[in-house]
């Protein structure tokens, strides 16, 4: 398989000197989360968990000050009616390397909800993964030749695209872009390493693309936190409304799995508490761990990590 259909993905998720936003950007998401979880096949000698949340990269290209996490994205109209559409994902290792995940679609005309098959020839619906790059620096000349000289000479564990599979969209407007992949992707420097990429998950937020703020009909978005954390044998989900709205509050794991839903509905302004008592919908007990519990409202989602002790 030639690498050419992860240079087309990066291109549309580059933006000239600053990557934090798709060039002439019609839609921009300015923050949101991304998580997937991958392990090779046939033998399991390479596995593991994406999981980012938070705002977009900086203007430079950078993580946010202080942020080890950063997902974003947008659309933007490329040659004739083609618009080009993509979400990234970036978190900061320990070590100085750099996790980057994206997810890119090409479609005439704007996007819209459905399943979109993986297109490895055409580059058209496509998601890939770098691991432990040695960093999120990209070319300043965007063209397919330069991004391909750049992927080819950049560091990394592995640089995998996928070769089948495929990208559902749930819901797509400016304010919002949610959906899931999976499939099987290939190592471009080694085309016998095959991982396959499970429980995809992404969900963003929009930003006004004149003045990059968030599209949202609050002042601004909520502050999601959980007390105790860690916790057994329950915690408490707080968070505070501006405006009455309505509000889906769930819980899923670092795979993007969909754990619990512990309110979906109307509620008032003013503060909420909600209370998770670590089981899943069928309210068996899950396993202990890191979990995820998002917040979504009319605009916006905010999230905050649990630790569910043994």
């Amino acid at each position: 398989m030639r690498p050419i259909a992860l240079i087309t993905a990066l291109v549309i998720v580059a933006a000239g000197p600053a990557a934090a936003q798709i060039a002439d950007a019609d839609t921009l998401y300015d923050a949101g989360s991304l998580s997937f979880s991958y392990v090779q096949t046939p033998f399991p000698n390479y596995s593991g968990t994406f999981d980012a949340e938070g705002e977009g990269l900086a203007p430079d290209g950078t993580l946010p000050p202080g942020m080890t996490e950063a997902v974003g994205g947008g659309s933007a109209t490329a040659a004739g009616d083609t618009v080009a559409t993509a979400i990234y994902g970036v978190t900061a290792n320990a070590n100085g390397t750099f996790d980057v995940a994206v997810v890119a679609l090409q479609t005439v005309g704007p996007l819209t909800a459905g399943s979109y098959p993986v297109d490895a020839t055409g580059g058209t619906a496509l998601f890939g993964f770098i691991d432990d790059a040695a960093s999120i620096d990209l070319p300043d000349t965007l063209d397919a030749e330069h991004v391909q000289q750049w992927l080819q000479d950049l560091p990394a564990v592995h640089k995998l695209v996928s070769a089948s599979g495929s990208i559902q969209i749930a819901e797509v407007s400016a304010d919002t872009l949610r959906g899931s992949f999976s499939g099987t992707t290939i190592d471009i420097d080694n085309v016998l390493f095959f991982v396959n990429v499970n429980g995809g998950q992404f969900a963003l937020s929009g930003a006004d693309v004149t003045t990059g703020v968030p599209a949202t009909p609050s002042a601004t978005t909520p502050v999601v936190r959980a007390w105790p954390n860690p916790f057994n044998p329950s915690t408490s989900v707080v968070f505070a409304l501006p405006v009455a709205q309505r509000i889906e509050v769930s819980v899923h794991d670092l795979a993007g799995r969909h754990v619990r839903t512990l309110h979906r509905g109307s509620l008032t302004a003013g503060d909420h508490r909600l209370q998770w008592n670590g089981a899943d919908a069928l309210g068996g007990p899950v396993a202990a761990g890191v979990y995820l519990v998002r917040v979504r409202g009319e605009g916006w989602q905010s999230s905050t990590k649990v630790t569910l002790a043994p």
